[in-house]
């Protein structure tokens, strides 16, 4: 997605249809990083359009609960207003696999929630292509999964299991 790009290709529009959450993943979304006088970062403007184009296009029965992005990886959960008291326990991280497995450019990202009693988790990955890299991505994938650092329960019998799969009712992989 970019900034003013037709949404309607990949989304119904408001009134189109009803869902209770909405979650958007992408890869390669890329922005610039605007700056204050003082040169500190701020948010990027890009980002912020891309957030509010999604916003808009999703209508104002929609609800931002959760965003989170590792450079150009990005991940957006929108609640139906209607369920936003069915949402807690929200948690966001994110495990990059770039260069010496700390850059970035590669890797994954989190948004765990509990909607009602159901801990769901949603996955946004940007692995290695082309063909001959399988075995990267498994082990990418083997990281993220065992990287990713979410303590979705007070349950000590939960917070036993070995990753983030283990521990939630749903698991969503996007990538």
């Amino acid at each position: 997605l970019y900034p003013q790009t037709d949404l309607h290709k990949w989304l119904y529009k408001e009134g189109e249809c009803e869902y209770d959450l909405i979650v958007i993943g992408t890869q390669e979304c890329a922005f610039q990083v605007e700056k204050d006088m003082n040169g500190h970062e701020l948010m990027p403007s890009a980002e912020i359009s891309w957030i509010a184009q999604l916003s808009q296009f999703i209508g104002n029965q929609y609800q931002r609960v959760a965003y989170i992005s590792l450079l150009e990886i990005r991940l957006a959960v929108f609640v139906h207003i209607k369920n936003k008291h069915k949402i807690r326990h929200i948690q966001t991280d994110t495990k990059a696999t770039g260069i010496g497995q700390v850059i970035g450019n590669k890797g994954g990202i989190c948004v765990s929630l509990y909607y009602n009693h159901t801990s769901l988790c949603f996955i946004n990955c940007h692995l290695a292509a082309h063909q001959g890299m399988i075995k990267r991505r498994n082990n990418d994938i083997e990281h993220i999964i065992h990287g990713l650092q979410i303590n979705n329960s007070t349950n000590d019998f939960t917070l036993q299991k070995n990753n983030i799969i283990q521990q939630h009712d749903g698991i969503f992989l996007f990538g």
